[in-house]
């Protein structure tokens, strides 16, 4: 771009124009990226739901084969899956949020979505299993790895994330990396809700390794893939 400088040294005021017409206005990034966020905030409960209602289909002949077979207390349960609920919500809202400044949640609210997630998940759900030890289905035997439940919340996870690196796409002006675990912290919540309707496990091997290492796996996983997918 030729351009000569006035006597202050300042380049022309079309020079200006050009860059804000290139890059667009703060107001209609602004309304660009709400429109993600509100549709990433619909579109993931349901491709989570469909996901999970294909794997406990395929695997055990029902949709939520985890509110089913082998509960040790309904009650327990369902207050694991509705605290955990609440909290995936919350988390996902909060990692998402723009802010009135544009520049998302506080730091130390990003650092406590990405580092309690996991420990509150693992608390919930392994000192005192939700499910009752037994056999599931003569048919169905279950992986003490949880073999399966590591691709569900792989699948669960990865579709999530992309989702909320979508959504954020090129809005994240500060602390990209933090506000990337966060948002892998909120993808591993989603996939760790999945598996409370998806399985019935009650061994603490297959609930630490396959519950809740997808859970720190995808936190780690937005950590280093936010600053590449976020400034695209």
């Amino acid at each position: 771009m030729n351009y000569r400088p006035d006597d202050s040294g300042a380049p022309p005021p079309e020079s200006y124009e050009r860059i804000l017409a290139a890059i667009g206005s703060p107001s209609a990034v602004d309304s660009r990226t709400s429109k993600r966020i509100s549709f990433v905030l619909v579109a993931v409960p349901l491709l989570v739901a469909l996901v999970v209602a294909i794997a406990s289909w395929l695997t055990y002949g029902r949709p939520a084969a985890g509110l089913e077979l082998n509960v040790g207390s309904i009650e327990r349960l369902w207050f694991a899956v509705g605290v955990f609920g609440a909290l995936t919500l919350t988390a996902t809202c909060l990692a998402l949020a723009q802010g009135r400044s544009g520049f998302g949640a506080m730091a130390a609210v990003l650092v406590a979505i990405a580092c309690l997630i996991a420990p509150l998940y693992t608390i919930l759900i392994a000192p005192e299993p939700l499910h009752a030890s037994g056999t599931v289905l003569e048919a169905t035997q279950i992986s003490p790895w949880g073999v399966r439940c590591l691709i569900v919340a792989s699948v669960v996870s990865a579709l999530a994330l992309c989702g909320f690196l979508f959504a954020l796409r090129r809005a994240v002006p500060v602390a990209v990396r933090l506000r990337g675990a966060a948002l892998g912290a909120s993808a591993g919540a989603w996939a760790g809700l999945a598996l409370l309707f998806f399985c019935p496990a009650a061994d603490r091997l297959h609930l630490l390794v396959g519950h809740s290492l997808p859970v720190v796996a995808a936190t780690l996983v937005g950590a280093l893939l936010a600053p590449a997918a976020l400034r695209t």
